[in-house]
Order: structure tokens, then sequence, then C-alpha cells
């Protein structure tokens, strides 16, 4: 039987080593802190990583971790030039946890993705208005808004035959011209 030494216990040692103690090898893996160090990488796994672990058989549920926003994080991790950039987002939005509790987080993750919103500060600003405990932008989506000033393409003026063959109609089909900083009827 061969054995191995691995240096360094984080997710690649961790994976090498279980990896090869599976396939009947011993096994040493050297790790140079005894405690927990905060980094990117220990408090945030990217989606890749969460598939990788899941392959070595690792339950990172019965291991107390939270999937927090992962879809949203991994559309913040692709649309990203810069890898670090989105993994330091998704680091901050998992820290708000910390916060304002798994679920408001949840939801914000859920109401950002909503209205395309990507950002860290954007699901923070969710948070600190409240946004995240109003009904979701989704359900809504389908519901006409009932407001005087709104009116549909559908909608013409009786009579107005303009009105229907042009909307949006611009400033000047509507007898108005812009006059400086204002707006006035053409004729005045």
């Amino acid at each position: 039987m061969s054995e191995a030494v691995i240096v360094g216990g984080g997710l690649a040692g961790g994976a090498a080593a279980i990896q090869l103690a599976r396939a009947s090898h011993g096994v040493h893996l050297l790790e140079r802190e005894c405690e927990p160090v905060d980094k990117i990488c220990g408090e945030f796994l990217s989606i890749e990583a969460q598939r990788a672990l899941d392959r070595l058989g690792i339950d990172l549920d019965r291991l107390g971790a939270s999937r927090i926003g992962t879809l949203l994080c991994e559309k913040i991790l692709v649309e990203r030039s810069h890898p670090e950039q989105g993994f330091r987002a998704c680091l901050g939005i998992v820290r708000l946890v910390k916060s304002f509790g798994r679920e408001r987080v949840e939801a914000a993750c859920s109401r950002a993705l909503d209205i395309e919103a990507r950002t860290f500060g954007s699901v923070k600003s969710i948070l600190d208005n409240g946004l995240d405990r109003l009904p979701s932008v989704r359900s809504a989506a389908g519901q006409p808004i009932d407001h005087p000033n709104i009116r549909g393409p559908d909608i013409t003026t009786e009579g107005d035959e303009s009105a229907a063959t042009s909307y949006p109609r611009t400033a000047d089909q509507h007898g108005l011209r812009r006059h400086g900083a204002g707006v006035r009827r053409i004729g005045e």
C-alpha cells in the first residue's frame, strides 16, 4: 500500500485526501492552521465547488452549510469579468445573514433576480428598505397596473385617429413645442 502526504487541507487538499483514501492509499493531510481561517472560500462555495463536494459524498446541508442566494450568486459569477469581483459580491451577500437572517436574505436574493439587480449593493438596499417583505414582483407581473396616468398601446382617445397610429406620440404631435426648460403650446 502506498502512502501520500498532502500539504494543505483546503478544498483541493481535502478532496485529494478523500479520493486517495477511497482508493485504499494511506493519506497524511497537513494543515498549517489548527483553527478555521476567515477567507472567501471558507465562507462562500461556488456552485462548481458545491457540485464537486457533492460528487465526493460530502453533505453540505448535514454539515450546517447555508445555501444563500444560490441562483443569484451563480449569475453574479458568470456575469463578472473578473472572478474575484463575483466572489466578493457573493461573500458579502452570505455575510448579510448575520445581520438580517437567512429567510430575509433569501427573499432579497429572489427579489434581486426578479428585478435583474444582481449586485451586493442591490441586495443590501432591498434588505435595508424592507422590500424583501413585500409580495414578489413576479406575482404581480401578470396583472395590469391600475393608475389614471398609465394607458396601454391599445387605448385611444375617441375620434383621435393619430393616437392609434402613432402611439406614443411626440410633443410636436400633441401640439406642443419644447422651449428652453419648459413646454408650451404651438402658437402661444
